[in-house]
């Protein structure tokens, strides 16, 4: 039986390598241009497993649009930049082009150490009038700024209290989103509350903080971050996963803008909900982008696991 089982998964990763990105239904009950508690669905690909510029398209973790440019970034956890181009039909997404894969390279033009490549967070940052890349690392909490081809540029602000690896419950719960906002600046947070909280907190270079309870679902971590459009409000995204024989849940929440007491929470809404035990058909989502207007994309981490796919799902913000 565990022969049988190895061959199969063997025949499916050689399918997906090489392949183009094909369309994933996230749902029987919902279609394309459906709505969905807060939002409306506007299309999901898969991803496959593939070699690009020598590098395994793997374990994508953030995301960040770049208009100018017309492209799609994504780090993955191995230390890999990718450069994406999606096609839309009709509104809804439906295929990605997989066009470029860079090495972030560290301060000598090297390519990251193995303890320091574990990317997780991205955002488009606009610098001396090019736009830019600010990743967010685990495991050594970190954010610095890239170019658009890997190079590292400088190191960037982060909040004192995000900057000592004590203050996270372990090295693989450390920097997961990132964003930088016209308005706050740049904004991270741990995946889960800090040692000795029960409660999310995203921090700011300027000190600020916003301060909001988990998702109530068991694990609930932060694992995107994106703004809204004409708002100061932050889009956040919770992945809840607990054993593989649980639900996975992956919620959407809009945390409104405030700059609390620690003893106080800022006023949180849930946007959607999908729970893999109500037939949605969900990965590992981690990186969250704003496209254009209140339209987002959403990528999911395989974990570089045969059992996982690289996902990426499109919709529009109600």
């Amino acid at each position: 039986m565990w022969l049988f089982l190895f061959v199969a998964l063997l025949a499916q990763e050689s399918f997906a390598i090489g392949g183009d990105s094909g369309a994933h239904t996230l749902s029987e009950q919902y279609d394309n241009g459906d709505t969905y508690m807060g939002i409306r669905l506007r299309g999901a690909v898969q991803i496959p497993v593939k070699r690009v510029d020598g590098f395994r398209l793997v374990e994508l973790s953030g995301l960040a649009w770049d208009e100018s440019a017309g492209l799609l970034y994504s780090v993955s956890d191995q230390g890999v930049l990718f450069h994406l181009k999606p096609t839309w039909i009709e509104g809804n997404l439906s295929k990605i082009e997989v066009l470029r894969a860079y090495p972030l390279l560290d301060a000598k033009d090297k390519p990251l150490a193995s303890r320091d490549k574990d990317a997780e967070g991205l955002s488009l940052y606009p610098y001396q009038g090019k736009q830019y890349l600010a990743v967010s690392f685990e495991r050594q909490p970190r954010i610095a700024l890239y170019s658009p081809t890997g190079v590292y540029q400088k190191a960037l602000p982060l909040a004192p209290i995000l900057q000592q690896r004590k203050n996270y419950r372990s090295r693989n719960k450390m920097l997961e989103a990132l964003l930088w906002h016209p308005q706050h600046g740049f904004v991270s947070g741990a995946e889960r509350p800090l040692r000795g909280q029960n409660r999310h907190q995203l921090f700011n270079d300027k000190g600020h903080y916003w301060n909001f309870p988990p998702y109530a679902a068991k694990n609930s971590a932060v694992v995107g971050l994106e703004g809204i459009s004409g708002s100061a409000d932050l889009l956040v995204l919770e992945r809840a996963y607990v054993a593989p024989w649980k639900p996975l849940i992956i919620s959407l929440r809009r945390v409104q803008h405030c700059f609390p007491s620690q003893q106080q929470s800022c006023a949180v809404s849930t946007i959607a909900v999908f729970d893999s035990s109500k037939n949605w058909r969900l990965d590992n989502f981690e990186g969250l982008s704003l496209h254009q207007g209140r339209h987002y994309f959403m990528v999911s981490d395989d974990n570089n696991s045969l059992l996982q796919q690289t996902l990426l799902v499109y919709f529009e913000l109600l």
